[in-house]
């Protein structure tokens, strides 16, 4: 909030970044099919800026699919873990 009264341009400047980030997300993982689906997402859909935001802000685990319980071995998917899947 001390942010917003004092300099909003920086919030908006924030908000443009994460924007970017959430495009580069979808747009990387539109142009390298692989074998890394999600439950939600049929075989032929394709990632939207909001999974690219959902990404980014750390909403996404990996989850072992055994037990498909959350637990110390299940980690947040970040872009590089991404990168690391699909390349």
């Amino acid at each position: 909030m001390f942010w917003t009264i004092v300099a909003p341009e920086l919030v908006l400047g924030w908000a443009v970044r994460q924007w970017f980030a959430a495009r580069e997300i979808r747009d990387f993982y539109n142009r390298h099919p692989s074998w890394l689906t999600f439950r939600t997402l049929q075989a032929d859909q394709i990632w939207t800026m909001e999974h690219g935001h959902f990404l980014g802000m750390g909403g996404l685990i990996l989850v072992d699919p055994p037990n498909e319980q959350p637990g110390p071995f299940n980690k947040v998917l970040t872009l590089d873990r991404l990168r690391e899947l699909v390349c």
